[in-house]
């Protein structure tokens, strides 16, 4: 359970906007999945979407991220 807290605790701290926000977060025996949704304001875009953390995936951090080239 501590990666699901750390995948919902990472959604609300650094990546949902601040306006609005929904998520659901649901574990199984193989993932972590949260699923999201964000606003950035009353009129503006909003963006959802999903995000699955497969069991045994080696944990990252900031500096991995940095290391990492856009897809």
């Amino acid at each position: 359970m501590r990666v699901a807290g750390e995948v919902k605790e990472t959604w609300l701290r650094d990546l949902r906007y601040r306006h609005w926000e929904v998520h659901r977060l649901r574990t199984t025996a193989t993932t972590v999945e949260l699923d999201v949704a964000t606003r950035v304001d009353q009129i503006g875009y909003y963006i959802t979407g999903l995000i699955v953390v497969p069991a045994g995936a080696p944990a990252l951090t900031p500096s991995d991220l940095s290391k990492r080239s856009p897809a």
